[in-house]
């Protein structure tokens, strides 16, 4: 039984193989059949290995090598006569001028430089930037492309390689900028990049480094289709939190590699590199005219109990004017647009309108950075904000944050709690504030967020 490595995208189970592989890959799916009146969906289970030709992604090859011994399968590797003769790429000790490491940022580089592929997991406001400049200062000849998905992102780490000395080496791609493809570093966003013709760049890179890699989402995504045609060695990807649904978490490691490296936000804060949330519960009086039996949809409960429920609002508004007379600064974060117009109005009747600011998706990009920096500097004491700001923004100077929109997924919570634990002078935690609803689905919600505070033991 036989295992063959083609190239750094693909392997083969043989014949033999091919079961035991599909079953190692296998995940829950489902789809939809059509029925006598109408369309049904049924659970099933879909695998990352192709039984057509028993082709699976280089990035599973360790898992599957561990399911075959657990197994008891004899089993051997073939691999390409390409990858054996493909040239060793020089490294270098990490180095970064005027940068004096911290312990786990050395123990994260040594990880991906010795491993060469999978997941560094890190979270917000411990040098993911550092960590990404310092792997690429390892490899000082490598052809190396930089993916995200966030222009802000992209253009703020295009920023500090070029203040680290990268400005003659780094070129960039996104939001209609035209890419020079002469320099050694392209930092690209996954959107215009996967526009490009893979036969044109699949073979010219040496490294890929994907920041945000939680967003590489489904097998359909923009980023399967890129690195499912990149033939990089080294292919690194960088996250706070990694994604619990497991057809996303395996394409994440089938393309990238498992995960080599770990930084906890507990460690973080023990180590003194970021502040613990501490939470506080806000409990939601029920409605008597809430009527079950006759209220199922999600979106009606969600509008009715949340966006438009004035009790629920008021308190929001009350634990912010509180805690602005205590001179701390507060960020409120909103899922619809209409749910921070009627707390925007709401702060205008207690006299806070000039203390606290909304910021959408059609604020401007120089507005919402002068209200970012009025906050962090305190000239504004509050901002409400929609799902603009759950990444790339960073206030270390903030010290409450209100989840005012609910929900339940483990990547949201943490990248809402990740905007305000930086290390700041006189801030000894961050302060999250969250609502108990008692409505349907917005009940389980809570429970569900309770249940990632309890597990991280910040409650």
């Amino acid at each position: 039984m036989k295992i063959t490595i083609h190239d750094y995208v693909h392997c083969e189970a043989d014949k033999e193989l091919k079961q035991h592989v599909y079953d190692c890959l296998s995940y829950p799916s489902e789809y939809w059949k059509q029925g006598p009146f109408s369309k049904k969906k049924v659970n099933s289970t879909s695998s990352f290995l192709d039984k057509r030709n028993g082709l699976f992604y280089f990035g599973f090859l360790e898992r599957v090598k561990e399911y075959l011994i657990t197994k008891k399968i004899k089993y051997e590797i073939k691999i390409n006569e390409q990858i054996l003769n493909t040239p060793e790429i020089k490294k270098n000790k990490p180095s970064i001028k005027g940068i004096t490491f911290f312990p786990d940022q050395i123990d994260l580089i040594t990880k991906a430089i010795e491993k060469e592929r999978g997941m560094i997991v890190s979270p917000t406001g411990t040098g993911k930037s550092i960590l990404a400049i310092g792997i690429m200062s390892c490899y000082p000849s490598a052809k190396i492309l930089f993916l995200c998905h966030n222009l802000s992102i992209l253009t703020q780490f295009k920023k500090d390689l070029e203040g680290f000395g990268y400005n003659k080496e780094v070129s960039f791609m996104g939001g209609g900028v035209e890419v020079d493809n002469s320099k050694r570093i392209l930092v690209a966003s996954i959107a215009s990049f996967a526009k490009l013709d893979p036969e044109l760049w699949m073979d010219k890179f040496d490294c890929v480094i994907i920041d945000e890699v939680h967003r590489i989402g489904k097998r359909t995504s923009q980023y399967s289709q890129v690195m499912g045609h990149s033939l990089a060695q080294i292919k690194i990807g960088f996250t706070a939190t990694m994604p619990k649904e497991k057809e996303i978490s395996l394409n994440i490691e089938g393309l990238l590699g498992p995960i080599i490296g770990e930084y906890k936000l507990n460690d973080a804060a023990d180590d003194g590199r970021l502040v613990k949330p501490k939470i506080t519960l806000i409990p939601v009086k029920w409605d008597e005219r809430f009527d079950m039996t006759k209220t199922n949809s999600y979106r009606k409960i969600y509008l009715e109990y949340v966006v438009n429920n004035k009790a629920r609002n008021r308190k929001i508004i009350m634990e912010t004017r509180k805690r602005i007379k205590e001179g701390q600064t507060v960020l409120i974060f909103v899922k619809e647009i209409e749910h921070g117009k009627i707390l925007e109005k709401m702060f205008k009747g207690v006299k806070l309108d000039k203390k606290v600011k909304f910021v959408n998706g059609s604020t401007k990009i120089d507005v919402r950075e002068t209200v970012k920096q009025a906050l962090n500097s305190k000239i504004i004491k509050g901002v409400i904000v929609t799902v603009v700001w759950k990444e790339g923004v960073n206030i270390p100077t903030l010290n409450t944050i209100i989840n005012a929109h609910g929900g339940k997924s483990f990547i949201e919570v943490l990248q809402v709690i990740g905007r305000g634990t930086r290390v700041a002078e006189g801030k000894e935690y961050l302060e999250v504030i969250d609502m108990v609803d008692p409505y349907k689905y917005l009940a389980q919600h809570f429970v569900q967020r309770l249940q990632i505070y309890i597990e991280n033991g910040w409650i």
